[in-house]
């Protein structure tokens, strides 16, 4: 499997609402230190160099604005996470050039700087893959250790630099370690949601087409003992031509079935929608459901399991995202040619064309697997609106 993949796979439903939520209340957190942090830069500005002092003042603004912006008005706040975290660590190793004269340094002097790593390490470990946030980790400290104890980092003793970089190391480290183990745990049930939603829509399959051999077998069952009731009371000639004609008609219908090797690949419509309604009933009771113009037209059965499992996590989502709505409908419409499946909701709405590529639930359970047996996905939905999600199929599509 490719890193893309992979990463795509790790920001499902509600990973991706850890993501967010924790970008967001480490931006607030970071807000409320950088009080903090512009207390100890104003005492500061007088000792530092007027270039590169205040172009690293410059840019970590910056960096804290990316960090929240990220956070409340995109999809992706580990961007701004990143920049936070390197741009800090530069800061961090920059630090000598930043001190204008180091020898008119105060006693016990400690770096503005030092007020940023801490959440910098943090930052790092919430938007960076393992390999590089874990010796980001060990780094900050590291650097922090042999600063300190240098004139342009306030000429600490090994102890107390020893003491500051084990407190850097231990609290990020902890806070680490909390939102990795968020993030698994919730990876983890988005996996064993979607196992769920996989083996109901095989088994609704093969209940459809469990249904599908009962139905063809009592329909050829009533077509034979129809033709032999019509046969044992025939007596006119009009009356045998009839019987003929009825008995040919079963007799065609036994050699297309073939006991049940047809149905084996194919089911009809009707046993089709019953199946989908059957499975929504249960999984979402709340839902309107109605159904119409259903036929005996045949559909392979990989398409209905498609379309099963689609229409599931379709249910599904306005279940997770549109909680406020208190409307939540389905329709099943068949024609002569395919069928068209409608799960609509009142509830708060989105913009499709805003939704995260590394969300599976509808781009890959519901877009990618009716496209992949030929079928289209329609979205209808604006902020406040409410959401309309068609899937069609037609035997006569490309």
């Amino acid at each position: 499997m490719s890193n893309r993949n992979r990463e795509s796979n790790a920001r499902t439903f509600s990973v991706n609402r850890v993501v967010i939520l924790m970008a967001r209340i480490y931006a607030i957190a970071m807000l409320i230190a950088a009080v903090e942090v512009a207390i100890n830069i104003f005492g500061q500005l007088p000792l530092l160099d007027p270039i590169f002092g205040y172009g690293a003042i410059a840019i970590s603004v910056i960096a804290h604005v990316a960090l929240t912006w990220t956070a409340f008005s995109t999809d992706r706040p580990e961007i701004g996470q990143r920049v936070h975290a390197l741009t800090s660590l530069g800061l961090l190793v920059t630090w000598p050039l930043q001190v204008s004269d180091s020898a008119s340094l105060p006693e016990f002097f400690q770096p503005w700087i030092w007020w940023v790593i801490g959440g910098a390490a943090i930052a790092g470990a919430l938007s960076l893959r393992w390999f590089i946030s874990v010796p980001l980790l060990f780094a900050y400290p590291i650097v922090w250790f042999f600063l300190h104890q240098t004139p342009e980092g306030g000429n600490a003793t090994a102890l107390r630099s020893i003491q500051d970089s084990f407190y850097i190391f231990l609290i990020s480290t902890a806070f680490a370690l909390i939102l990795w183990l968020l993030r698994y745990t919730a990876q983890q049930a988005d996996e064993a949601n979607q196992n769920l939603a996989t083996a109901l829509a095989k088994q609704a399959a093969t209940d459809a087409a469990e249904k599908e051999r009962s139905r063809v077998g009592a329909l050829i069952h009533d077509r034979v003992l129809t033709a032999l009731i019509v046969a044992s009371k025939a007596n006119t000639k009009e009356e045998i031509t009839q019987a003929k004609k009825l008995a040919g008609a079963a007799l065609t219908s036994l050699g297309q079935t073939k006991l049940g090797g047809q149905s084996a690949k194919e089911i009809s419509l009707v046993s089709f929608f019953a199946s989908v309604e059957e499975l929504v009933r249960q999984a979402a009771p709340e839902f309107k459901i109605s159904v119409a113009e259903t036929n005996d037209f045949l559909i392979p059965v990989e398409v209905a399991d498609a379309f099963t499992e689609a229409t599931l996590q379709a249910a599904t989502n306005t279940q997770q995202h549109a909680k406020s709505a208190t409307e939540r409908d389905l329709f099943l419409r068949g024609n002569r040619t395919g069928f068209k499946v409608v799960v609509r909701d009142d509830g708060p709405g989105f913009r499709a064309g805003r939704v995260p590529k590394t969300r599976l639930g509808l781009r890959m359970s519901i877009i990618g697997r009716v496209e992949d047996v030929g079928g289209k996905v329609f979205i209808d939905s604006l902020p406040g609106k409410g959401t309309t999600l068609v899937l069609t199929w037609s035997s006569d599509a490309d």
